[in-house]
């Protein structure tokens, strides 16, 4: 849908590929935890088919509920936070319109105290169950508060 998609995806399948054979070649994979890893990335496709009905309805959903916007942030902690990067770009490369990516902690320390927000979407990537879930409930709570339009990607569930 957007340039680069095909080629990240790719480059992440290959890179993780590449960890568990140097994972297995150094030992700290067994070869039966190796075969377990490859086999998961071998279901992907078949996870993605299954879960697309419903990703392409909350993407609609959520692209209605932003289609006023003209500015975007991503916000997101450890491979979160690359994934924010990534958001990014997309913006850029699809919209032209301005985006950022931020550290969610570093969001408390700089973007809490953004005046303007008209037209600002902030958008949390987050893993639920991850170190950083709390502090990422927290910031959602204090988005929401201020004002901004908030949306969230996650594995976890949140209330907000």
């Amino acid at each position: 849908f957007a340039p680069g998609v095909r080629s990240y995806c790719a480059s992440v399948l290959m890179m993780t590929h590449l960890a568990v054979c140097w994972g297995e070649a150094r030992g700290t994979l067994s070869p039966e935890c190796a075969r377990a890893l490859r086999d998961a990335v071998r279901a992907l496709p078949d996870v993605l088919l299954e879960a697309m009905p419903r990703l392409l309805q909350e993407s609609r959903a959520a692209a209605k509920m932003l289609e006023e916007s003209a500015n975007f942030e991503f916000i997101g902690a450890g491979p979160s936070y690359f994934s924010g990067w990534f958001g990014m770009a997309k913006i850029l490369e699809t919209l032209g319109s301005p985006a950022a990516a931020c550290n969610s902690e570093d969001w408390f320390h700089m973007q809490y105290f953004t005046k303007e927000l008209s037209g600002t979407s902030t958008c949390v990537l987050t893993h639920g169950t991850g170190l950083a879930s709390r502090r990422e409930e927290e910031l959602l709570h204090h988005a929401k508060t201020m004002g901004r339009k908030i949306w969230a990607v996650t594995d976890g569930r949140f209330l907000f």
